[in-house]
């Protein structure tokens, strides 16, 4: 079945390892492609016993178990009755305004 994923927001998920010296915690991203500026500073959270670091949407991607996922459903034919209706609507640009510029003032 065809699958688009865009991308996972701006929250990645994380391993944070405490440490008992500067600099404190240590975040170490679950998806190893991620690269974290040094010395930057992020917000963590968790979340149903999970860890995550606000990472922006740029960096936290859109890999999806290790895999781009970018398909497209194929579109359905459109009925041979639905193109006839198509077919014979018709905008007429030449029509008169129901609207009277004189009437709006």
């Amino acid at each position: 079945m065809p699958f688009f994923f865009k991308q996972w927001g701006e929250w990645a998920a994380c391993e944070i390892e405490v440490l008992t010296e500067p600099p404190g915690r240590v975040i170490y991203p679950l998806d190893k492609s991620l690269q974290l500026r040094e010395g930057r500073a992020y917000t963590v959270a968790k979340c149903d016993g999970l860890e995550f670091f606000k990472a922006g949407k740029k960096l936290a991607g859109h890999l999806l178990g290790g895999a781009v996922y970018h398909q497209y459903p194929v579109a359905a034919a459109v009925p041979a009755k639905a193109k006839e209706t198509l077919s014979m609507t018709v905008i007429n640009p030449v029509a008169p305004s129901p609207f009277h510029l004189a009437d709006l003032a």
